[in-house]
């Protein structure tokens, strides 16, 4: 029996997805993979199924067992803790007098954040509109 033919007979009890997910990333190595991917780091885990091995995430170094080039989910959910926070300092109106002399600039400054921000989709339009609205009342009254 050739390489070939062991090769396509342990291949045919794996899932399809699961075995075009890895034959797509194949040669995946820590210089070339994507950030935020498990890597393979150490043995193949059948217990947990077909294609399973150890991981290290290439960004953060978490490991797990999963399929290679898994997402990793530590780092996916930092990022989403950091665009809350990202989003709670957007909606955060500057701390300014409307009698201090820089109102305006740092105003102009806040309003131009809000406007990445939207343009990121950290936060709606519609949150910067309220949050402005409510700054401005403030400030007025």
């Amino acid at each position: 029996m050739s390489n070939n033919d062991l090769v396509r007979d342990r291949l045919a009890d794996i899932p399809t997805v699961w075995l075009e997910r890895c034959l797509d990333i194949i040669a995946l190595d820590p210089d070339t993979a994507q950030p935020s991917t498990g890597i393979p780091c150490g043995l193949q885990r059948p217990e947990y199924g077909p294609a399973i091995q150890d991981l290290a995430c290439n960004a953060c170094g978490a490991t797990w067992a999963g399929i290679v080039g898994d997402p990793c989910t530590w780092c996916q959910e930092a990022l989403e803790r950091q665009h809350g926070y990202q989003a709670e300092l957007l909606l955060t109106p500057p701390e300014v007098d409307r009698d201090d002399t820089n109102y305006e600039t740092r105003m102009e400054a806040w309003v131009e954040r809000m406007i990445v921000g939207v343009d990121a989709e950290l936060i709606t339009q519609q949150q910067a509109e309220n949050v402005w609205a409510r700054a401005t009342r403030k400030s007025v009254a």
